[in-house]
């Protein structure tokens, strides 16, 4: 199939309007999204699936780090592309202010990090749902991929907020940015082995301040809105064409290459999940 690649742009004013007045957790329009999602949640699929846990709603504006929501992950990631590094929980922090991912070389560039055979050299902090989550609402507030001290980005920082992602067979939904352009924001979808992505220029620096990013992921569609304004809409077939598997939710900040750049860091107010059934 071949893979989506359409670049637009938001209205000026739509945007600006919507970042004027960021939705609250608990807004009208939440609401509206998730009794959308509701009316077509229980939509016949094609892949026989063993059944799930009713998904629970949850809401995390991580002045700590909760278990019954979290795990904080520690594998050896992407070596197969060069930029190897090592997932640490001790590149996480929880405050008054909400989450922090840090990425930097330390200590992996002097002691090794090491884990079943695989060796890093930077290392970053990884968050995953301890849970599976499948169609709903999903909504963060996040400041992506800017420097460990505010500012510009690293050009080879990499950040994904990821409302849903299963290995086997690949089922994702991604929003992510990368240092090397703070004014592009990837909308990026699987259901197979391929990346369907679309590239949105913004009309703001997304490293420079905190905006409100929402997934409503239905059986046949997936809307993608930036600060409560509707920046990419997708549909297909329920079951074959959009995301169709329960996934896990996570924060992903990585390096695109192995070369040092510069430290970088990834920050979240809140993150919450809606279930729409």
């Amino acid at each position: 199939m071949p893979r989506l690649a359409a670049k637009g742009a938001l209205g000026l004013a739509a945007l600006a309007l919507a970042a004027s007045a960021r939705p609250l957790r608990g807004s009208a329009a939440a609401v509206r999204s998730r009794a959308a999602v509701a009316r077509v949640a229980r939509a016949p699929s094609t892949h026989a699936r063993p059944p799930l846990p009713r998904p629970r709603q949850w809401n995390d504006t991580f002045t700590r780090f909760d278990p019954t929501i979290w795990t904080q992950q520690t594998d050896i990631e992407h070596c197969n592309d060069g930029a190897c590094f090592q997932a640490r929980p001790d590149h996480l922090s929880y405050g008054p202010a909400g989450l922090g991912l840090a990425l930097n070389m330390v200590p992996c560039n002097s002691t090794g990090c090491c884990v079943g055979g695989k060796c890093a050299d930077w290392a970053s902090g990884h968050l995953a749902t301890a849970a599976l989550n499948l169609y709903g609402t999903f909504e963060a507030s996040l400041k992506p991929a800017h420097a460990a001290g505010d500012g510009t980005p690293p050009a080879n920082a990499f950040s994904c907020w990821t409302p849903t992602y299963v290995g086997k067979p690949h089922n994702e939904i991604a929003i992510c940015f990368s240092g090397s352009n703070s004014r592009s924001v990837h909308f990026s979808y699987w259901y197979d082995a391929t990346a369907h992505t679309t590239l949105l220029d913004v009309p703001f620096e997304f490293s420079a301040a905190f905006h409100t990013y929402r997934v409503v992921w239905a059986p046949a569609r997936i809307d993608f809105f930036i600060d409560g304004a509707l920046a990419k809409s997708v549909t297909g077939k329920a079951g074959a064409t959009i995301p169709y598997t329960a996934g896990y939710s996570a924060m992903i900040l990585r390096p695109k290459t192995a070369q040092f750049v510069a430290d970088s860091a990834f920050s979240a107010e809140y993150m919450s999940y809606d279930p729409a059934y």
